[in-house]
């Protein structure tokens, strides 16, 4: 059996929420079909985040993850010789960066090409890391996978490779049945829930980053152009702001048991991101029942199909009647919500597995 070896060096637990999911949901799916032997390297910072992981080996290197830095530098000059001293035949690198002096057959997922079409959006360190690998490696790669159809044209558009070599292979959320499943909460986050449902204003939920493009204070400011008299709420999760309103709630990040518990008390979701890749957060809400109102931006309607009602992110008019129509629309929260179930079953991460494989014995040759 052929062995792979699976750089999780990149892996934060709490930072990057969407490649972390990607690559656990994706390793669970490797282990079931069982078609390769699997080596996860991991850093001091996700080892035991990894450890729970039944069906693969963990490699722990000499490298501090949350120092990017230090990780591109340990991945670029010592990881291939480790790979290959730990007997991988292949090597797969889930988060964009690859090696630019290839010594063995590699896979590399590049999520989007946002570092290229929205460069404001990154600090000039981030930048000149991702503008110095990403091309030469995407160049080097034996196979390349991204998450959408809009990020294999935005990858094919930014550099000159074979349409061919790049394979699509969509992202996954949870299915209804999991995702009605009630978890044991903290007693922390226990808490946080209870102050939030103490307060008996209906509310919105956004589930995302601070990240500039996801246009976070154009939804706070669209909003509050709304709810001037106060009745609603919305939830921002995952962000940390001050809002002078009392009716914006910023949590910061939150568990995915108290993340999923925000989603069951939510009257809707809204998503106002000017760019995705994919667009993972649509997914999730539509599998907990939430109806969703969506930006039109990149990938989005891509993965919400018929099951969102969608507006221009830029246009600030657009994104206030979506949110109205939610609140106040009984029917049409109804519709969004069942048409949310039946788009969620059109993905899956056994299908995403699928692809993933094929990437890797096309890069095999087998």
């Amino acid at each position: 059996m052929k062995c792979v070896g699976i750089n999780a060096l990149c892996i934060v637990p709490g930072r990057n929420r969407g490649v972390q999911t990607y690559l656990e949901e994706l390793i669970r799916e490797l282990v079931k079909s069982g078609k390769f032997r699997l080596k996860v390297f991991v850093s001091q910072v996700n080892r035991d985040h990894f450890a729970a992981i039944e069906g693969i080996e963990l490699v722990e290197c000499p490298v501090e993850g949350n120092n990017r830095a230090t990780r591109v530098l340990y991945e670029q000059l010592r990881f291939q010789s480790l790979a290959k001293k730990e007997g991988c035949d292949l090597l797969f690198f889930p988060g964009y960066l690859g090696p630019l002096r290839k010594t063995m057959p590699f896979v590399l997922t590049v999520h989007d090409m946002q570092f290229r079409d929205i460069p404001e959006g990154f600090s000039p360190l981030f930048r000149g890391i991702y503008d110095l690998i990403v091309p030469g490696a995407l160049r080097n790669a034996d196979r390349v996978l991204t998450v959408s159809e809009f990020s294999k044209t935005r990858v094919c558009h930014h550099v000159d490779i074979p349409p061919d070599k790049v394979l699509v292979s969509h992202l996954s959320g949870r299915d209804s049945a999991a995702a009605d499943e009630v978890l044991e909460l903290s007693s922390g986050d226990r808490e946080i829930l209870d102050t939030v449902e103490n307060d008996d204003r209906p509310y919105l939920i956004s589930v995302s980053s601070s990240f500039l493009h996801k246009n976070i204070d154009g939804l706070a400011d669209a909003f509050k152009r709304l709810n001037t008299e106060g009745k609603y709420r919305l939830l921002l999760v995952g962000v940390e702001r001050d809002d002078d309103d009392d009716s914006i709630i910023s949590t910061g990040y939150v568990s995915t048991e108290l993340r999923d518990a925000l989603y069951r008390g939510a009257v809707g979701y809204v998503f106002a991101s000017r760019y995705e890749g994919f667009g993972l957060p649509l997914l999730e809400a539509m599998a907990m029942g939430v109806p969703v109102v969506s930006s039109n931006a990149g990938s989005l309607p891509e993965v919400g199909g018929d099951a969102c009602l969608y507006f221009d992110p830029d246009q600030p008019e657009e994104m206030i009647e979506a949110m109205r129509y939610l609140l106040l629309d009984k029917d049409l929260r109804k519709q969004l919500r069942e048409a949310g179930k039946e788009r969620v079953k059109k993905f899956s991460w056994a299908s995403t597995a699928a692809t993933t494989e094929r990437a890797f014995t096309e890069a095999l040759r087998l």
